[in-house]
Parts: structure tokens; sequence; C-alpha cells
């Protein structure tokens, strides 16, 4: 029992540690047709800060690159 507290404790502290913030968002966005989408904001106590937008669309593709596949562009050197 002494041994599942202390996962559960370093579990708990890893997270926080990475201070991760999840923000989800539903029902249609102003700028596409989508059905719904989630974005994921992350934020390191570093100070770095990152984010994912995914949902679904009626008029999206599972094969073919589409309007709603937007790369990032690649990090600063």
């Amino acid at each position: 029992m002494k041994r599942k507290i202390v996962v559960f404790g370093i579990a708990l502290l890893i997270i926080i540690s990475m201070s991760m913030v999840i923000k989800i968002s539903t029902g249609a966005t102003k700028n596409d047709d989508a059905v719904w989408d989630v974005t994921l904001d992350f934020s390191e106590t570093g100070g770095k800060i990152d984010y994912v937008v995914f949902g679904e669309a009626p008029d999206a593709n599972d094969g073919a690159v589409d309007s709603y596949d937007t790369p990032k562009p690649p990090p600063a050197p």
C-alpha cells in the first residue's frame, strides 16, 4: 500500500511539473466548418508553450492533405 502511494505521488509530481493545461472547445468554429475540435495548450515551467488542434469536419480527408492540414514552421535555429 505504501508503495502505491509513493508511485502515485511521483506520478502526480511529474504531471504537475509539466504544467500541462488542457482546453477543450466544442461546436463549429468561425474559421471553418468543423463539427467539433479540441485544442490542447501546453505550458512548461521553463516558459516553453505549444498547442495542437484536432477535430472533425465533413469536408476533411483521411488521406491526401486538405485545407485543415497545416504543418508548423520549423523551429528557429
